[in-house]
């Protein structure tokens, strides 16, 4: 799109640079947009009239009491931009379009102000009922059938639950039927939306942690898991071990912890007899076992069971280094590459 055009005026000038333009608020009225002065116009005012309908490539489109050229189609390198006649202008030339591309270059303007409306935050369609506002029209038609007409045609006959699309109902009979469409790939889980299959493979197998606290930079993969660990800054931690004095925000974090002091460990593979005191600890000693290798990387497709064990390969890539030296600035992306350099300091040569 490029404009504006040029400079409003009442009268015509006839220079050869002047367009007319509409005034729709007070009737049927009109100006004229004049780029006849090089000071406040544009390189627009040499865009030439197409002698065909078929060669032009840009039309005339007026927004918000302005002037403006929209492109209609492709425009390679080296070719000219041309715009056609106004229908006033081009029936007195005698270059009446055909109808049905008069009513599509009305459906472009319509559909032009429409999408313009997302760029300004225009939104002209309001519900009289609640006020809701929107920038297209078939969003408040929308909003209108399922807010306030209560409107439900697809009607469920199991539970009677009534949705206002079929999609939504075919989706909610899977409920009832205990169909599992959709399955991953990767572990065999199986769910009735594709919204479920999305959230599932991108908390199992991406490794992605989109949840972030703000407080300590500390991410999880879940929102409930980012909400338990936000009682860390807003709660106090009521529950305390009698035995060191360490306290937690719930109880269930107190009896884990427990363990430590008593020597329970619940936890036992029956593969090869290993024993933890944390169900978390024994998955992911399973993984073993089973060659499960949750974690891939997207670079080289090197592929581990743990996360940490994937942010440490990553830095193969990223070429981060995080573990200095303080003796001679020394730096590695390993702590055991370090441990094994700070020897070098702590030789006694003789």
């Amino acid at each position: 799109m490029f404009g504006p055009y040029g400079d409003i005026i009442t009268d015509n000038h006839k220079s050869g640079y002047c367009l007319q333009r509409k005034i729709y608020k007070d009737g049927n009225g009109s100006d004229f947009v004049d780029a006849q002065n090089k000071a406040t116009s544009n390189w627009m005012r040499y865009v030439n009239c197409a002698l065909t309908e078929a060669d032009r490539n840009l039309v005339g489109l007026q927004y918000k009491g302005a002037i403006y050229y929209c492109t209609l189609k492709p425009v390679s390198p080296g070719e000219e931009l041309l715009v056609w006649y106004r229908d006033e202008l081009a029936r007195e030339l005698g270059l009446v379009r055909p109808q049905n591309l008069l009513s599509s270059s009305s459906n472009n303007s319509c559909h032009f102000k429409e999408h313009m409306s997302i760029h300004v935050r225009e939104r002209p369609y309001k519900c009289e009922e609640c006020g809701y506002a929107c920038d297209k029209s078939g969003a408040l038609k929308k909003h209108m059938r399922m807010i306030h007409s209560g409107e439900r045609l697809y009607e469920c006959e199991v539970c009677g639950k009534a949705f206002e699309y079929s999609c939504y109902l075919k989706t909610h009979m899977r409920i009832h039927t205990g169909e599992l469409p959709y399955t991953c790939s990767e572990c065999g889980y199986a769910c009735n939306q594709s919204s479920d299959l999305k959230k599932h493979t991108r908390r199992k197998h991406s490794g992605e942690r989109t949840y972030k606290c703000e407080e300590c930079g500390y991410a999880c993969n879940q929102s409930c898991d980012l909400k338990k660990h936000m009682r860390i800054h807003t709660e106090d931690r009521l529950h305390k071990c009698e035995v060191c004095g360490k306290a937690f925000k719930s109880s269930c974090y107190l009896k884990t912890h427990m363990r430590i002091h008593t020597g329970e460990i619940p936890y036992t593979c029956g593969e090869c007899g290993y024993a933890c005191n944390q169900s978390s600890y024994l998955k992911k000693h399973m993984r073993i076992h089973s060659g499960e290798r949750l974690y891939k990387c997207e670079e080289c497709g090197y592929a581990c069971d743990r996360s940490g064990n994937l942010k440490r390969h990553m830095r193969i890539h990223t070429g981060e280094r995080p573990y200095k030296c303080e003796e001679c600035g020394y730096a590695c992306n390993r702590s055991d590459t370090l441990k094994t350099h700070t020897r070098i300091h702590s030789f006694i040569f003789i």
